[in-house]
């Protein structure tokens, strides 16, 4: 894997990786199975965790930058540190991977420059 700079928005692994051009930070909360609509049409939600998605993308990548950036993300579980906002802290925590996507925008001297790669990554 290429060496990166010391620091940037996201480590994967307790290595640094190229940063993204883009990367939304969502919370979700987990209900529990007894949650819903009741006759009177009031919600209970009864909320028993929040989970933390994050999307992440980055724009023209070549082959090299594509390859550390998947590769970094393909374990079934990875641990991710990152900025959290809620925290106001860098908080690692443990993630999975969404589906992964790279189109290829075109191919120059023979080399594929990829539009984007993007995908979610979801706390375990």
């Amino acid at each position: 894997m290429a060496q990166v700079r010391k620091k940037s928005l996201i480590k994967v692994d307790n290595v640094w990786i190229s940063n993204p051009s883009k990367m939304t930070i969502n919370y979700q909360d987990v209900s529990s199975e007894d949650s819903g609509r009741t006759l009177d049409a009031q919600m209970h939600k009864n909320k028993i965790a929040e989970k933390v998605m994050i999307n992440l993308s980055w724009s023209g990548t070549d082959k090299a930058v594509t390859k550390e950036v998947l590769q970094s993300f393909r374990p079934e579980y990875f641990m991710v540190e990152y900025d959290d906002p809620i925290e106001g802290i860098r908080v690692t925590k443990e993630f999975y991977c969404g589906d992964k996507s790279a189109p290829v925008l075109r191919v120059i001297n023979g080399s594929s420059i990829f539009e984007t790669v993007s995908f979610d990554i979801i706390e375990r």
